[in-house]
């Protein structure tokens, strides 16, 4: 699922396992196609991460600001029932009771209901 592996390249890079630019090199050819993808939320997702990394690079946010606004991203997931009908759900984690390994490692589930 391309959405779980943009979500858990990000936490990588949120986890400093990885830089900015190796990000930026593995999702910048994903973001090329949005206008390709059928799923909404996806195509939002991308948007949205499109955003935050143009915000940094025009000097509009700080790396620590695109670090927190980029943790909001990945830790909301959306529930899609029917066609029509869709909920955002948040997670807050807290470091004190999270391991910081695991802090960012979401992972998210899709249920549709016919």
């Amino acid at each position: 699922m391309l959405d779980m592996s943009i979500r858990e390249q990000l936490a990588r890079y949120l986890n400093q396992e990885i830089t900015l630019a190796e990000f930026q090199e593995w999702y910048v050819p994903f973001s090329w196609q949005v206008d390709r993808l059928g799923d909404l939320f996806l195509r939002e997702f991308i948007s949205d991460t499109d955003l935050r990394l143009a915000e940094y690079t025009s000097g509009h946010l700080s790396e620590e600001d695109l670090r927190s606004e980029l943790r909001s991203l990945i830790q909301t997931c959306r529930i899609t029932i029917g066609t029509a009908t869709s909920a955002v759900i948040t997670n807050s984690f807290s470091s004190s009771e999270t391991p910081q390994s695991q802090l960012f490692g979401i992972k998210t589930l899709e249920v549709r209901v016919s």
